[in-house]
């Protein structure tokens, strides 16, 4: 039921020529390109746990200028194939977490959105560590559980097969278990903006206001990083 499920969604989305949330993709292939050049690694090992139609992967592998190896892994045979043709060189293999044959020691871990459609969190989180290495780091991704209650209704998204939504805290202990080092934000206040129009005025009214625009983002920046406001969860943690 759920290989069908994906099937279908990633054959649609693979004749489009740009990821269906490019700032989701932007931001998570920054934060590895920045760390592996903060460890100054020249040939990463980097692999992205339910990589879908690989547009994070591809994305990261342009930035390294393919100086990387990378690997995927995702349950449906149409990712598997449509990541496959965006990397020819890359390892994609398909199946789940819990059926992967991977070794060990990758120096980045990637899992962007998949862990809200997973049953048992818990072990998937262990299986995640698993496969990094000493020191290694995990990106992760996840709509932000604050609005589980309200998102499918006041959108006219479908729910998943599998919708388990974490919220800041319960993402955050989770991953501390597995790391000292952890940093949980947010990021995209679309749905935010929709559910509060109030303050979707304030900003239209700062935005016209010469100047005001730059005084907003550094709201918007709070609103992401202190109150955790964002539609996504975004873990950024060293093994």
């Amino acid at each position: 039921m759920k290989n069908e499920y994906y099937d279908q969604r990633w054959r649609s989305e693979g004749i489009e020529e740009r990821p269906p949330n490019q700032l989701r993709v932007d931001l998570v292939a920054s934060e590895v390109v920045r760390w592996v050049g903060a460890e100054m690694l020249e040939s990463p090992k980097i692999v992205d746990i339910g990589c879908g139609n690989g547009w994070i992967l591809d994305e990261v592998n342009t930035r390294l200028k393919g100086r990387c190896h990378i690997s995927g892994l995702e349950p449906s045979p149409v990712g598997v194939e449509n990541t496959s043709k965006k990397i020819p060189s890359a390892d994609i293999r398909q199946g789940t977490l819990s059926q992967c044959d991977f070794s060990s020691g990758f120096d980045v871990v990637i899992c962007s959105e998949v862990l809200e459609h997973v049953e048992d969190q818990e072990e998937f989180i262990d299986r995640l560590f698993y496969f990094l290495r000493k020191d290694g780091l995990l990106v992760l991704t996840t709509p932000n559980g604050r609005y589980r209650e309200s998102y499918f209704n006041t959108t006219d998204v479908d729910p998943q097969p599998v919708e388990n939504w974490l919220d800041r805290d319960e993402l955050s202990s989770r991953i501390s278990k597995h790391s000292d080092q952890v940093v949980v934000s947010t990021f995209e206040l679309d749905y935010f903006y929709l559910t509060n129009s109030g303050i979707d005025k304030c900003k239209k009214i700062f935005w016209r206001i010469k100047g005001g625009w730059r005084f907003w983002r550094l709201m918007e920046r709070m609103m992401e990083v202190k109150l955790g406001l964002g539609l996504y969860l975004m873990v950024v943690a060293k093994s």
